[in-house]
């Protein structure tokens, strides 16, 4: 059977790309394999990153299928936003379809791309209204939204219709399938995203870490909020303890200029170190001796206004408990599927919260032996092992 994964942005490695990897990988073992990519990869480095095995899974960049697909990509040509992506998802679908699929996987971040195969798997992070709303006042902007909704509907189809061609939704937690049940009206299986075992715990040290990717905050993703952990771990003033920030950059201008912020946030502290593109062996070593985990995703963003910006599920907070690093998160979304409150961290609601439970941690030794335990045991539920099960029980099904 020919499989065919959609994921275009490999650019930022982040937890959607590992569950692509980690489905492509273990699906190539009875099946062809292609992840559909907008840019050229390096299947060396993504094998690394993510510690998976890639030999059998081909990666195929999406053709610029004409001179106006390659024109509109120039930086300088002023299309809207949404006409971009409907052209680029008009020219992805015929390039799709070329490659034949039996089985087709859309990965690709809040997409309304319809399926172009006979069985078809979407993997929703966070779903997007089927009917973009907004209060327009001018006469003008209602007449755009209402030719865009056209030429939606024209060149690709409704985001109803698209939704409405896959044979299975699958969501990343619980609180992801409340949103698809509340914007799409259907009903999503539920997967949790594959968390590495990083265990087991080294001996421990005086580590604070937090693990996301760098990229601009747009307002309407679930940004990783290190310039508030930063600023928290400054106000926190342990001497005695580091920080340590990791994650892959994105490779946007906006992105670069945040990750520079934040270099310069950090440069006048000894015990603050930034971490970009780290190797995965060297992460996994500093998991290993972390002792507590901090997360920020959501943080500043009311989640019931904007729930796309908390954190869907918390991939890097189960991989961090698994090494024996307590978490202490955000209280919002995904992470109360992660962290029970008080048994294997804590989830705090303000940055003052945050360094109160920090401070609680760093004071009682005995505490942290006792909430390391249960975090190892706590992300055991959801390793790769457990992941493949549920890829398996749903391929059967379809």
């Amino acid at each position: 059977m020919r499989v065919v994964v959609l994921d275009p942005y490999f650019e930022s490695l982040g937890g959607g790309e590992k569950v692509v990897v980690v489905i492509a990988e273990h699906l190539a073992k009875d099946n062809e394999v292609i992840i559909v990519v907008k840019h050229s990869v390096d299947k060396k480095f993504v094998s690394k990153y993510f510690n998976v095995p890639l030999d059998n899974v081909q990666f195929e960049v999406l053709p610029n299928d004409s001179l106006f697909v390659r024109a509109i990509s120039v930086r300088y040509f002023k299309l809207p936003g949404r006409w971009k992506s409907i052209i680029y998802d008009r020219a992805s679908l015929k390039a799709i379809k070329r490659l034949n699929p039996d089985l087709f996987i859309n990965s690709l971040y809040q997409s309304s791309l319809p399926s172009p195969a006979p069985k078809s798997i979407y993997i929703c992070m966070f779903p997007q209204k089927l009917k973009p709303e907004g209060v327009y006042s001018s006469l003008l902007r209602k007449l755009h939204n209402w030719i865009t909704n056209n030429l939606e509907a024209l060149f690709i189809g409704t985001r109803r219709k698209a939704i409405d061609s896959y044979s299975v939704i699958v969501a990343n937690s619980n609180y992801t399938a409340g949103w698809i049940k509340r914007y799409w009206q259907k009903n999503a299986v539920v997967l949790y995203p594959p968390c590495d075992d990083m265990g087991p715990p080294a001996v421990k040290q005086n580590i604070i870490l937090s693990v996301g990717r760098f990229f601009a905050d747009n307002g309407s993703s679930h940004h990783k909020r290190q310039d508030e952990l930063i600023k928290a771990f400054i106000k926190l003033d342990k001497t005695d303890w580091e920080l340590h920030i990791a994650g892959s950059v994105a490779t946007d201008k906006d992105s670069a200029r945040y990750f520079t912020s934040l270099e310069n946030l950090a440069k006048s502290h000894d015990n603050i170190f930034i971490h970009p593109n780290m190797p995965f062996e060297e992460l996994k070593k500093l998991r290993q001796q972390a002792s507590i985990y901090w997360h920020a995703a959501g943080y500043g963003y009311d989640a019931d206004l904007y729930p796309e910006n908390q954190e869907h599920f918390g991939m890097v907070t189960a991989e961090a408990m698994s090494a024996g690093a307590i978490p202490v998160v955000y209280n919002s979304a995904g992470q109360l599927e992660v962290v029970k409150d008080g048994n294997d961290g804590f989830l705090w609601n303000t940055i003052n919260e945050l360094i109160e439970y920090s401070n609680k941690l760093i004071d009682d030794p005995k505490l942290r032996r006792k909430m390391e335990k249960n975090a190892v045991e706590r992300a055991q539920d959801f390793d790769r092992y457990n992941f493949n099960k549920q890829i398996d029980k749903l391929m059967s099904k379809l």
